[in-house]
């Protein structure tokens, strides 16, 4: 699968690209082979596109760029451009900057590790493992991966023991319980049987329930009629007088009687009041009260008298100002009027 524009910054250590099938994890080791090893071939560009291109930076600013369009490919290192990238000074370079080269004498490929080729297999032999140790600094890290495959596959061989022991046992248990499959079909047809004996003996409850409830109606039914042919014994009820005016005087002795419940208990507080005292010659107040009256008719009529001259006074003094505009200097005097204070000037001569 290839990637039309993928980003992928490593962590530190090992990095370890995982996903399902077909996700494009061999293509980025594809990629990152064709900038350190100088891949040839055209089969690093997707069918239908015309130039694939890798680029690399590194923590300390350096950039390399592989790109390949249709039969040529080209190296830009550090922003240098390389048209030849089998010269062995573009490898040299490569080497110098990203510090990926294969190791040892059978130029062994440590840093890149494919899902079918771990890259703890290339320490296998004593003789690689030596030229590695000597040359890389992570192999530590390799033999602690290659332990833990090797732990790994003896587990998963341990599991396929014990899972091959489970089925043979279990396939000689089906041989020895095989027989018994031959009554499937008769337990089948009395388990069918048995659920039909069940769900008739539940119609059988629900029958007797309704029949419980249909005697009750019944009886309640012989219940109802012996009633009625009581009732039709019965004569006709009189005819009732009209009952509104009784109605009438009901209501009223109603209130009347809540009139007479109210009273007595107001006359059993006026019992408890003391005495009222005796009263005074009441003669003074009543002539206070009328001189009162009397000054407060004065003081209206003061007022509306008031309210008229000061509207008489703000006309007289809106035509003083009107005036004043229209004068502009007094005519006795020749003094300039200012018409907002033309009533203020209190020592005018006119």
């Amino acid at each position: 699968m290839s990637h039309k524009e993928t980003v992928i910054e490593p962590g530190e250590g090992i990095t370890a690209l995982v996903g399902p099938n077909n996700c494009g994890k061999s293509a980025v080791l594809v990629g990152l082979e064709a900038v350190c090893h100088r891949l040839q071939g055209d089969f690093m560009v997707a069918h239908g596109a015309k130039e694939a291109s890798v680029t690399v930076e590194t923590d300390d600013g350096h950039v390399v760029a592989w790109s390949r369009k249709g039969k040529k490919a080209r190296f830009t290192i550090d922003g240098e451009d390389f048209d030849r990238p089998r010269d062995p000074v573009v490898l040299k370079r490569v080497n110098e900057v990203l510090r990926l080269p294969k190791v040892g004498s059978s130029e062994t490929e440590l840093h890149f590790g494919k899902q079918k080729e771990p890259v703890f297999d290339a320490i296998a032999k004593p003789r690689q493992a030596a030229e590695l140790l000597a040359a890389a600094s992570d192999v530590a890290y390799l033999l602690q991966m290659q332990s833990l495959h090797k732990s790994r596959q003896l587990t998963s061989k341990h599991d396929k023991d014990r899972c091959q022991s489970e089925l043979d046992r279990h396939e000689k248990l089906g041989k020895v319980l095989g027989p018994i499959l031959s009554f499937e079909k008769p337990l089948r047809k009395v388990q069918e049987q048995w659920e039909g004996i069940t769900r008739h003996g539940e119609q059988i409850e629900a029958l007797k329930n309704h029949l419980t409830e249909f005697n009750e109606l019944k009886q309640k039914q012989a219940r109802l009629t012996k009633e009625s042919s009581l009732y039709r014994k019965l004569k006709s009820p009189p005819k009732l007088a009209d009952t509104d005016s009784l109605c009438a005087v009901l209501g009223e002795l109603q209130d009347t009687n809540k009139a007479v419940v109210e009273l007595a208990k107001k006359q059993a507080l006026i019992k408890k009041l003391p005495q009222p005292p005796e009263l005074e010659d009441s003669e003074i107040l009543r002539k206070l009260c009328t001189d009162l009256a009397e000054e407060q008719k004065n003081n209206t009529r003061l007022t509306d008298n008031r309210k008229k001259l000061e509207s008489r006074i703000n006309k007289e003094a809106k035509a003083i100002r009107d005036w004043a505009v229209l004068a502009k200097e007094c005519p006795t005097c020749g003094q300039e009027l200012d018409p907002d204070k033309v009533l203020e000037t209190i020592d005018h001569a006119h």
